[in-house]
């Protein structure tokens, strides 16, 4: 976890040195830890309850105008206990998608995005040396308002809803199946809420 923050925290340095040797000013990045709730879902089966969550999640946006944004986002989501009886499960999760800012005042702004993408879903298990994983699509939607301090850093408060389809997983042994024979096919649904920085360049 410790290399994934480090990992986020140059990107958006080094996003920030970009943008300012090329000249442009419209280059939005975030990042921001949170929490929420998870559930795991089963195309054959019955869903888990859901789950509190943690979060962390990292982003970036270029100005097209001056309110509609090309988006890129990354979120990492956590619970204790998974699907299947799994122990620390994860999802992680990457979106393209779009931004538009609905109304803006003197240093703040309150914004909406919608964005498709692709997610890992990671769920260990007490018996086996690797967790079980599987790849999934989906649907985000997203909302935030945020404040600038300076012409540069701010901070910003947003919400997320991620909800995917359903895919076989696998462990050291191939794809996981139930007790009839047939592949067993997880997704899930995440929402939450989220505290971080901004910085405008």
């Amino acid at each position: 976890m410790a290399r994934r923050i480090l990992l986020l925290l140059f990107l958006l340095l080094a996003g920030g040195a970009w943008a300012q040797i090329c000249g442009r000013k419209n280059l939005v990045t975030t990042m921001g830890v949170g929490g929420g709730g998870l559930i795991f879902t089963r195309a054959d089966g019955p869903a888990e309850i859901m789950r509190g969550s943690v979060s962390i999640g990292f982003g970036f946006r270029y100005g097209l105008g001056e309110r509609l944004s090309p988006a890129f986002r990354y979120d990492r989501i956590g619970v204790r206990r998974g699907i299947l009886d799994a122990g620390p499960s994860r999802t992680a999760s990457y979106q393209l998608g779009l931004h538009y800012v609905f109304w803006r005042g003197d240093r703040s702004e309150w914004d909406i995005g919608a964005g498709l993408g692709v997610a890992n879903i990671s769920l260990a298990a007490y018996t086996a040396r690797l967790p079980r994983e599987g790849h999934v699509g989906f649907f985000a939607l997203n909302a935030g308002w945020s404040r600038m301090l300076s012409p540069t850093v701010g901070f910003h408060l947003s919400g997320h809803w991620i909800g995917s389809n359903e895919e076989t997983i696998s462990d050291e042994d191939g794809v996981v199946k139930d007790a009839t024979g047939e592949p067993i096919r997880i997704g899930f649904r995440s929402i939450s809420a989220e505290a971080g920085l901004l910085v405008r360049f």
